[in-house]
């Protein structure tokens, strides 16, 4: 994955670019909504943000279907671009974070992430995972609106995304998939076969 990144990386190009994609905001989406900033630093995150790999922890049922929405979810992330982060390791910190939902954690930290994730709709940026969950590697958790029309198909066949990161903003985003790197279109899209 980390050779997939990095093709990624070189397609996607250094900041600060000039890209004219543009997405509409769900109907649902209030102005007084969290997600309604994030998705107004949306063109900040791809002229000026970095790619990282992203574990969507959970996400609207509804965005493993076919169907008209862009739908939230929560992604855990690092924040750093430079941080290597294997496959496996972030596949096993978002399995733990997913799993401490359905639990009564005794520790402070992992029970306030617990809480945000049994709400399912609150919204937070960059929340620090508890490293107890993450092998002490620096990651953390967003609320992201996972947008349709940026995957490469409209719906979620993996929970592994290549996300936006941004010095100066909290909020993340997935990577548009015209962005995306040739080969790790073919992954996504072999998934989608399965």
């Amino acid at each position: 994955m980390s050779r997939l990144l990095e093709a990624t990386r070189k397609r996607f190009g250094a900041a600060p670019r000039s890209l004219s994609l543009r997405v509409g905001a769900p109907t649902w989406l209030g102005e007084n909504d969290a997600l309604a900033t994030a998705h107004r630093q949306y063109p900040r995150l791809l002229s000026e943000g970095h790619i990282v790999l992203g574990y969507v922890v959970m996400a609207n049922v509804a965005m493993f279907r076919l169907g008209p929405d862009s739908l939230p979810g929560f992604v855990l992330h690092p924040r750093d671009p430079a941080l290597v982060v294997e496959l496996d390791e972030l596949e096993r910190a978002g399995e733990a974070i997913a799993a401490i939902r359905d639990l009564e954690p005794v520790d402070k930290d992992l029970d306030q992430l617990a809480s945000l994730l049994r709400a399912g709709h609150e919204r937070f940026f960059s929340l620090p995972v508890p490293p107890a969950l993450t092998q002490g590697r620096p990651l953390f958790v967003s609320s992201a609106l996972l947008y349709r029309a940026h995957l490469p198909i409209p719906r979620l066949v993996a929970k592994l995304l290549p996300m936006l990161v941004c010095k100066g903003l909290k909020e993340v985003a997935p990577l548009p998939a015209s962005c995306w790197a040739p080969d790790l279109l073919d992954a996504w899209n072999d998934m989608a076969a399965i």
